[in-house]
Parts: structure tokens; C-alpha cells; sequence
């Protein structure tokens, strides 16, 4: 039996790598100039859905950020580093993005009595009834 397909997977410790821009380029050659296929494995569990709809500026512009699910200057996360807990994917409804761009609908199997994204919008002087609308 002969394999018709490669497929190379990078895992998300590949992102911080303290030579990550090197090795993209190693791996953008790879792709371009072997049968292989290069997989970059998102980092958390909607990485690819939020990646699909949103553009980055490039000019940066001066002030504090939000880290949501991840450091910034203010953290909003189920992770320890939090500075106001947020839900976890087993505590919200909501959808994510799976590995073959296929929207997985989730549904909260656990209470959470803390705050959710919208919730931080609407204090933030925003006004919507869901997080989807945002988007």
C-alpha cells in the first residue's frame, strides 16, 4: 500500500517558538516544493473560526488590550492567569470551527455563574443581545 498523500502537522508550540518567522518560511518551501501538505494545528479551540472572520490592521495603535483566553493587559479566561473568570467551552452555548471548517454547535453542560464575553461588550458600551452579532 502506497501513501498518495503527506501531510505535515505542526503543533501550536511551533507559534512560540523563539524562531517561529524562520521556520514558517521552512515551511511555507516545504509545502511549495514537496508533496507535503502543511496542517498548522490551532491553538485553543475556536482559533480557526475567529481567524476565518477576522482581519488584523497593520498599523498597531497605542493602549491597553484584552486578552480573551489569553495574556493582555486585562485577561478575561478560564485560565489561571485571569483577571475576571469567563466561561469554558462545557459552561456556554456558542459554536466552533472543527478542524475541517465545519461549525460544531456547543451547549452548556455546566452552570457558570460569572460573565460572559457579552456580558464584557455591553459593559464595555456596547449593545447586543448575543456575541454573534458582534460578528
Amino acid at each position: 500500500l502506497k501513501k498518495a498523500n503527506f501531510t505535515l502537522v505542526i503543533g501550536s508550540d511551533f507559534y512560540f517558538h523563539k524562531n517561529a518567522k524562520k521556520l514558517a518560511k521552512l515551511l511555507a518551501l516545504i509545502q511549495n516544493t514537496t508533496p507535503f501538505k502543511v496542517f498548522l494545528n490551532p491553538t485553543h479551540t475556536n482559533t480557526l473560526g475567529v481567524a476565518m472572520i477576522c482581519d488584523l490592521d497593520k498599523n498597531t495603535q497605542e493602549g491597553k488590550t484584552l486578552g480573551y483566553n489569553e495574556k493582555g493587559d486585562f485577561s478575561f479566561s478560564y485560565e489561571e492567569h485571569a483577571n475576571l473568570a469567563s466561561a469554558s467551552l462545557n459552561q456556554q452555548e456558542g459554536t466552533f470551527l472543527n478542524y475541517d471548517k465545519r461549525v460544531v454547535p456547543t451547549n452548556a453542560a455546566l452552570e457558570f455563574k460569572g460573565y460572559f464575553l457579552n456580558d464584557l461588550a455591553n459593559a464595555l458600551g456596547f449593545d447586543e443581545e448575543y456575541t454573534i452579532n458582534y460578528t
